[in-house]
């Protein structure tokens, strides 16, 4: 289960910053956006639809994580060499 915090007000316990630590923006980055490719999929601008359909591509769909969803199955996709 994941829970949002709001930083500003939140109270987090050491294992929720362990958490964080072992994990934090960089580790997102590495899962989330691992095959995005900034020339052939921008940012979204400034509307608000747009940038909520790009963090649902991103996050919800995990369109650029290198995974292929496959019924109820996430297969990661394999190359053949």
């Amino acid at each position: 289960m994941h829970r949002v915090k709001s930083v500003s007000v939140a109270k987090f316990n050491a294992e929720e910053i362990d958490a964080l630590q072992a994990g934090g923006n960089e580790r997102a980055r590495q899962i989330y956006f691992k095959e995005w490719d900034l020339q052939r999929f921008p940012l979204p601008d400034g509307t608000q639809n747009r940038i909520r359909d790009f963090i649902k591509q991103v996050y919800v769909d995990r369109k650029f994580t290198g995974e292929r969803i496959m019924g109820r199955q996430m297969l990661k996709e394999v190359s053949m060499h």
